[in-house]
């Protein structure tokens, strides 16, 4: 069932208080601690990142890919925890939001192997790690890294809910009201949502929708616009106060 959320006329200073009144009623889900992807060896997860969907057309970029991949598991062996979720949050990188990229850097200073590259690559595997639902960065990080560049809902697509994707551009597509900037920052919002709380986007729910939202607010002193402009949208969140907000689903 979809889900319509109004906020029709709602002035700009009551808009906070109408959500507020919304939080009690639909709550977040809780993210599941446990899973296989997060729970598996590094060689079924090298293996697992290594395969379709997940290799890349070019072999130079592929192998640029298996490098950070393998830099961005060594990383993640070094911390404490018995799961890849668990190794991400004892590292501090999600706490440390826009600013996670210092973790992994002072990591490779200690060991000597820094280099602007190896960090580059190193970072471009996180998304991999995401996509493959290894690791859930909380919505807190997610609205201060800001994924930009559409990498993260087409990683997704291809990875986690290929027909939930295709179904959400669809809807985008066939409102007049969407503009393709709107629909890129749909589809980022809901890839967002699926990468902290993990699940199809037929299940978001209300609540994972305004959990976003107060996530992008303390991240950002000006709405969220993922290179989107400031156009709304009506089948999705293209802004941070639509007149129509829906939550997609089936």
């Amino acid at each position: 069932m979809t889900s319509v959320l109004r906020e029709q006329d709602v002035p700009r200073s009551a808009a906070p208080l109408a959500l507020a009144g919304m939080r009690g009623r639909f709550l977040a889900r809780v993210a599941a601690a446990s899973r296989p992807a997060t729970m598996a060896s590094r060689e079924e997860t090298l293996g697992r990142l290594t395969c379709a969907p997940f290799v890349s057309d070019s072999a130079g970029a592929q192998n640029a890919r298996v490098l950070g991949l393998k830099s961005l598991l060594d990383w993640l062996e070094d911390q404490p925890g018995d799961s890849w979720q668990d190794r991400w949050l004892a590292s501090g990188a999600d706490s440390a939001g826009r600013g996670w990229r210092a973790v992994p850097a002072g990591w490779l200073h200690g060991r000597g192997q820094y280099s602007g590259a190896r960090l580059g690559r190193l970072s471009a595997g996180l998304l991999t790690v995401i996509c493959a639902d290894a690791v859930r960065p909380s919505m807190a990080w997610f609205a201060g890294a800001v994924m930009r560049g559409g990498h993260l809902s087409l990683g997704m697509q291809a990875a986690r809910d290929t027909e939930g994707f295709a179904r959400l551009r669809d809807l985008c597509d066939r409102d007049r009201h969407v503009s393709a900037e709107a629909r890129a920052h749909v589809l980022h919002r809901a890839a967002v949502i699926i990468g902290a709380m993990g699940g199809l986007l037929r299940q978001i729910t209300v609540g994972d929708v305004l959990e976003l939202l107060d996530a992008e607010a303390s991240a950002h002193a000006k709405p969220m616009a993922h290179g989107s402009g400031s156009t709304g949208c009506s089948t999705g969140w293209g802004s941070s106060r639509p007149r129509h907000r829906r939550c997609c689903g089936s």
